[in-house]
């Protein structure tokens, strides 16, 4: 599903998250939210890099890091040394990877895990609920 914003309203997400809205900022941001699709890096700078001929992929991963430092996207560690970037704003939620297309899907239903009182001396700073398996579509052809 492709969703629609302007430049105006990813402007002021950024603004209202403290982060200056450059050009290139605000090109990333909408990407994110208008393509759900838990992008890579390379996924981001293949599609920005036809509207953004000098953007680099460096650029594309440190305003990845600095809109996750600001909570505005999460990074996904669901693939190993994969990094994949997640914009979803109604809260945290679990994902699904399909084994055979790797697809990773929103699983919005899922209630993620209460910390347990045993870990409070712990400093925790992030969590996830990963599952895996074979999407609809996919499974129809396991058969």
């Amino acid at each position: 599903m492709k969703f629609t914003t302007d430049n105006a309203t990813v402007t002021q997400m950024l603004t209202e998250a403290g982060l200056r809205p450059s050009a290139q900022r605000v090109a990333i941001m909408r990407f994110m939210v208008e393509n759900r699709i838990h992008p890579t890096v390379d996924d981001i700078f293949r599609a920005l890099t036809s509207e953004w001929p000098t953007m680099s992929r460096t650029t594309v991963y440190n305003t990845l890091k600095v809109l996750s430092e600001n909570k505005l996207i999460d990074i996904i560690d669901i693939e190993n040394g994969n990094a994949r970037y997640d914009y979803c704003p109604n809260g945290p939620h679990a994902h699904f990877q399909c084994l055979e297309c790797h697809n990773i899907f929103d699983i919005m239903e899922v209630s993620l895990p209460q910390v347990p009182e045993s870990a409070s001396a712990f400093r925790i700073t992030s969590g996830s609920v990963h599952y895996r398996g074979y999407c609809p579509q996919c499974a129809d052809c396991q058969n």
